[in-house]
């Protein structure tokens, strides 16, 4: 059975970390942007329907890796899904209501952010040292946010997302594995190719 990060006093002022940056967006956005985040859209159900396969596949690889549920996963779990409402907030709530008041298209809106969402990710990548890692880290992360941008788009439902790319967040690494080091190359890119293509369909299909 895996354990998850033994040092509990440093899981904690992680997540401590990441709350500190969500508080002051959330203020700042109040104060002085005035974005219209969608937090439960009424296609919040549709929502869950589209990312229900992400998450069985999270919730599975989370089974198979044999994570102990101690003190020190529930406290990670948590952090987790902090760090996914922060950066849902981000990226597809503020960023999208920001480009959207700018006038920015569906599709170039879609695109961009995905682009600036992959962007942020390769800081992962670099702390690593490992190039190859950097590329699949960056292209997993687009194909990740072309998914994720489609169907905040279609349901302005925020809180489904963010809980799906927490957990998500939690399963990968969560043993302390990257990405990287889950199931190889070619699971990587079947993945990033199964999010963009899901994508691509979910915003032509859905009304």
């Amino acid at each position: 059975m895996t354990k998850l990060f033994g040092n509990l006093g440093t899981t904690i002022g992680a997540q401590i970390n990441d709350i500190w940056w969500f508080l002051p967006l959330i203020l700042l956005n109040m104060i002085l942007f005035h974005y219209a985040i969608g937090w439960w859209g009424t296609k919040a159900a549709l929502a869950w329907l589209l990312l229900l396969p992400s998450l069985l596949y999270a919730f599975i690889s989370t089974i198979a890796q044999g994570i102990t549920w101690n003190t020190t996963a529930v406290v990670y779990l948590i952090g987790a899904l902090v760090v996914g409402l922060t950066e849902e907030y981000i990226f597809r709530g503020a960023l999208f209501a920001a480009f959207s008041k700018a006038g920015v298209g569906d599709t170039a809106l879609i695109v961009v952010s995905a682009v600036i969402f992959a962007a942020f990710h390769m800081v992962n990548g670099l702390a690593g040292g490992n190039l190859i890692a950097l590329v699949f880290q960056v292209l997993f992360t687009f194909g990740l946010g072309i998914f994720l941008g489609v169907i905040y788009l279609k349901t302005k439902a925020l809180l489904p997302i963010a809980f799906a790319h927490g957990f998500y967040d939690f399963s990968v690494l969560a043993p302390g594995h990257a990405l990287f080091n889950m199931g190889g190359i070619t699971n990587i890119l079947i993945l990033t190719i199964a999010l963009i293509i899901l994508g691509v369909v979910y915003q032509k299909k859905i009304a």
